[in-house]
This record gives structure tokens, C-alpha cells and sequence, in this order.
């Protein structure tokens, strides 16, 4: 979905900043095609058309790490990333909504493209994520 704001376009991701009894977040990481690199980010995904931010979350979350979220998802923050992806040939800007939930209960099981899934703690987190989120939202996440 693109969102026109200020003659500047945007997609919109949903995110789940999901947390366990350690209070360690849950990232999903994949290997980049140089070296064996590995890039961490929060669960979650881009909007598909006709679709509402919490249902996105839910299928992105199945889809991802097979399992979805139970309960209502809190609000935790919305920022605009330091990635433009192209679409359709025009850079375009990247608006993330992430929310605050609790899975459902059952055994975390990566898709079939080769993710990987690791729980850190807040500040190890913060680190792996700064190549996308701005300075404020790292630190937040840092300080949970």
C-alpha cells in the first residue's frame, strides 16, 4: 500500500515487538548474499491492499514465525525508516507501526526462505536494528 503524504510517497509495515518471560525481543534474521552476515529486524511486513494494520501483523506473524498473536497488541511506536525501497521504479519512504503482543501459544517455526529467529535482550536488539530505525526509536526499544 502507498500512502501519499507531502508530495512524498510511503509504504506501510507493521511490526510486532515481541517480548519473553526474559524479557529478550524476538528478531528474524536473514543471511545477506555476501559473506555469512546476518541482518536481525522485528517481525512483521508491509500492508497488502484491502488489509488493516492488525490483520497484516497477524498474517505476517503466522506467515513468518508460524505463529500468530493472542489478545489485543498495544501500540509501542510508529516510525519512519532510514530504508526507500522502490516501488514501481520510485523511491518511496517506509512508515512502521509496531505493536507490543503476546503470542499465541505453540512452537516458533521460521518460514521456508531461510529466516532465522533470535531473542536478545533490549539493548543487544537496539544494536542489530540501527542500520533501519532512527536513533529515538533504538533508544526506546534500548530502554525497555
Amino acid at each position: 500500500m502507498l500512502v501519499a503524504m507531502a508530495e512524498q510517497l510511503f509504504q506501510v509495515g507493521v511490526k510486532a515487538l515481541v517480548r519473553d518471560e526474559k524479557g529478550r525481543i524476538l528478531l528474524e534474521g536473514w543471511k545477506r548474499t555476501e559473506g555469512n552476515i546476518v541482518t536481525y529486524d522485528l517481525v512483521g511486513g508491509r500492508i497488502d491492499s484491502n488489509e488493516g494494520l492488525l490483520d497484516t501483523l497477524q498474517r505476517e506473524l503466522i506467515e513468518e514465525i508460524g505463529v500468530g498473536f493472542r489478545g489485543t497488541p498495544r501500540l509501542f511506536d510508529c516510525t519512519v525508516t532510514k530504508l526507500h525501497p522502490n516501488a514501481d521504479g520510485i523511491e518511496v519512504g517506509l512508515l512502521i507501526v509496531v505493536y507490543e503482543v503476546t503470542l499465541e501459544r505453540g512452537e516458533l517455526s521460521p518460514d521456508d526462505k531461510g529466516r532465522l529467529l533470535q531473542w536478545l535482550p533490549p539493548k543487544a536488539t537496539a544494536k542489530e536494528i540501527e542500520f533501519k530505525y532512527d536513533a529515538e526509536f533504538c533508544q526506546k526499544v534500548a530502554n525497555l
